[in-house]
């Protein structure tokens, strides 16, 4: 079993106290199909970034949830025939996103990853001395090289 985060809207047409039946329902869908330890977080009602049709408005919740990669499609199918479910996106849990969970006790936190050498913040870099008359010397030795002429 694989950890999944499903975030998905909700039609903004739906009042305040329909939306627990509907997350009743979503999460009878999940369970069908195969999901297990689903734990919904409510957004709330929010303004959309552009309109879906005629909706500027929908109810955000994301979720997350175990289930087996074979069932995924059937998930996506169900959640697509779902009328009250206007967008839907199912990503998987990254093996690095998991171990910086458990080791911080929070859910979706990536722990920062050092790349190379760092130097401390506000520390100048080192300066290299540039010669002229190596740097042409070199320049011309590639240039010959290469059998290139300016």
């Amino acid at each position: 079993m694989n950890t999944y985060s499903l975030l998905f809207i909700l039609s903004g047409n739906l009042a305040e106290s329909e939306v627990p039946a509907v997350l009743e329902n979503v999460k009878n869908v999940l369970t069908a199909a195969g999901a297990e330890k689903i734990a919904f977080v409510n957004r709330g009602k929010q303004r959309l970034a552009y309109p879906l049709g005629t909706l500027y408005f929908g109810y955000l919740v994301n979720t997350n949830l175990f289930l087996s990669p074979e069932r995924v499609s059937e998930l996506k199918e169900k959640l697509r025939l779902e009328s009250d479910v206007v967008r839907y996106m199912l990503t998987e849990e990254l093996a690095a996103i998991k171990t910086a969970a458990s080791y911080t006790g929070r859910r979706n936190v990536v722990a920062p990853v050092t790349i190379g050498a760092t130097r401390p913040m506000g520390e100048a870099r080192p300066k290299s001395e540039v010669d002229l008359k190596t740097l042409d010397k070199r320049i011309d030795e590639i240039l010959q090289q290469e059998n290139i002429t300016i």
